[in-house]
């Protein structure tokens, strides 16, 4: 692995890891959504690197070969690698926004988990309902061939229960960590 590459591609895991921890509470919509691009463009300059670094022999080729087949095979890897395909060349979006809401009857309190707030329905007259904007991926589109990716439903074998832009940022960074520890072993 040419030590070059593993340099720029430990940069992108930093991207990586910048991006993810923007993904967290109490980010705003728009911060989600710019944080979500920002991890999709720097996990794919992070396979770009190592791609490039492999070519200096044929134990390296091989190795990356597997990752490479591993991403088209598996539904988290190939959607976080089909949706920066979407942002970087298309122009539909790669995120909606859902709204979330919930209904607090006269007296009813409600602590929110993310910034550690109590909410009280004091002085009520009817329900109080609370609205939140969430962000969700949604199915992305291969322009070039026409093809929809969804978003993941599992990853490695195991199924996902939580497909938010967080979870799926999470499990990938520790994907990538582990990929980058490999490439490491190849340097020459």
């Amino acid at each position: 692995m040419n030590p070059e590459a593993l340099i720029k591609a430990r940069r992108r895991l930093e991207k990586m890891s910048a991006a993810l921890e923007a993904l967290r509470p109490p980010s705003t919509p728009d911060a989600v959504e710019a944080a979500w691009e920002d991890f999709i463009m720097a996990a794919g300059g992070l396979y770009s690197a190592l791609e490039q670094g492999a070519k200096v022999n044929d134990k390296c080729k091989a190795w990356f070969g597997r990752r490479k087949h591993e991403r088209k095979k598996d539904p988290l890897l190939r959607y976080v690698h089909q949706a920066r395909n979407a942002e970087e060349h298309g122009i539909k979006r790669i995120t909606q926004r859902n709204s979330s809401a919930i209904t607090l009857g006269p007296g009813a309190e409600v602590q929110l988990m993310s910034d550690g707030k109590s909410w009280k329905a004091e002085n009520a007259k009817g329900d109080v309902k609370l609205l939140n904007d969430v962000v969700v991926l949604i199915p992305v589109q291969d322009a070039r061939f026409g093809d929809w990716f969804d978003p993941p439903t599992s990853h490695l074998g195991q199924e996902l229960k939580d497909a938010s832009p967080l979870n799926i940022a999470a499990l990938c960074l520790a994907y990538a960590q582990a990929m980058l520890a490999e490439a490491a072993l190849f340097a020459q």
